[in-house]
């Protein structure tokens, strides 16, 4: 039986990225994900440190001998809450690449 599935993907944080040649004195850079919706449309700017996105597909099988799936939806209010009680670390970006 398929069971077709969508989700809200909330992603926050850091990548780093590794130049071969230094910028300014550095081959190891740090970047805010929110840069990544510069190049890619999919993704929703909701701040500095966060982008969120749409993803679906298509739940097939799992090889058990047993299984069960539960589906329900959040309420809007229960969605829309942060999932962590972090509190956020101080922002330093790196100048712009040239």
């Amino acid at each position: 039986m398929d069971f077709p599935w969508s989700a809200t993907v909330i992603v926050r944080g850091w990548f780093a990225v590794w130049f071969n040649s230094p910028v300014e004195g550095h081959n190891l850079w740090f970047f805010a994900v929110s840069v990544l919706a510069n190049i890619d449309d999919n993704l929703t700017v909701m701040d500095h440190l966060t982008v969120s996105f749409q993803a679906e597909g298509v739940f097939r099988s799992v090889a058990t001998h047993d299984s069960r799936v539960f589906v329900y939806e959040l309420r809007r209010s229960e969605r829309e809450m942060h999932t962590t009680k972090r509190p956020q670390k101080v922002n330093r970006t790196p100048p712009p690449l040239e």
